[in-house]
């Protein structure tokens, strides 16, 4: 918590401005520099060091004198009104999948398992196939063996290079749908922000798409 940076608003600045010429040369100084900065943040470990300094018998006179409250300067007076870690955004918003793209989802799992199941029953059965036909070679069992391995091998990298393939295009075809979520979101606040609204001046009506025009109150009749 003492690396914590919360917001500096202006009741909190105009609090700790008075206590520059009060505090200790040391924490006075670091307190300037929050008060100087252009950002509005200011560190916990600063608040909770101001907020002990205030509870001090040595502070009590020189606060009272000034007209300022010690109980202005406790650590819940002193974090009221702030946010931490002001300059941090949040990740962009994702609208949650639709039941389309949840189904769609579902379909797309169960063909990845049926792919690595064939492709695991390939690499087998290419294996053994190549086992079986070195026999009629009349090669001895070492040379059997190292032949169905290379078989094998070779059967796994295809499907592999085959895999990659795929996934690339799963990947894709998801950014584009998370994509267009956007787009679709952004479309549906925009046309909510240019929808007609009704004063005492006038009824706002949409002539054609993008124009607008004020139709007038007609005065004297009925």
């Amino acid at each position: 918590m003492s690396d914590t940076i919360v917001s500096l608003p202006s009741h909190l600045r105009l609090r700790l401005t008075p206590l520059v010429e009060l505090l200790p040369e040391n924490l006075s100084q670091r307190l300037a520099a929050y008060l100087n900065d252009l950002k509005a943040e200011i560190s916990h470990s600063i608040l909770l060091e101001v907020s002990k300094w205030a509870r001090t018998d040595a502070a009590r006179p020189q606060l009272n004198a000034r007209k300022l409250d010690p109980n202005d300067y406790t650590v819940i007076s002193l974090l009221a009104g702030t946010i931490t870690s002001p300059s941090s955004k949040l990740p962009p918003y994702v609208p949650p999948p639709s039941a389309s793209e949840q189904a769609r989802r579902s379909v797309n799992n169960r063909k990845a398992i049926t792919a690595l199941l064939n492709a695991l029953f390939s690499i087998a059965g290419a294996g053994y196939a190549g086992w079986w036909a070195s026999g009629r070679t009349g090669w001895r069992d070492e040379w059997r063996v190292l032949f169905a391995l290379t078989v094998a091998l070779v059967v796994a990298l295809s499907e592999g290079v085959l895999y990659l393939i795929w996934e690339s295009r799963r990947e894709a075809r998801k950014d584009e749908s998370i994509r267009r979520r956007r787009l679709k979101t952004g479309a549906g606040k925009k046309d909510h922000n240019q929808d007609a609204e009704v004063s005492s001046e006038g009824v706002v009506k949409r002539d054609a798409p993008g124009n607008l025009r004020r139709r007038q109150p007609q005065h004297g009749q009925e």
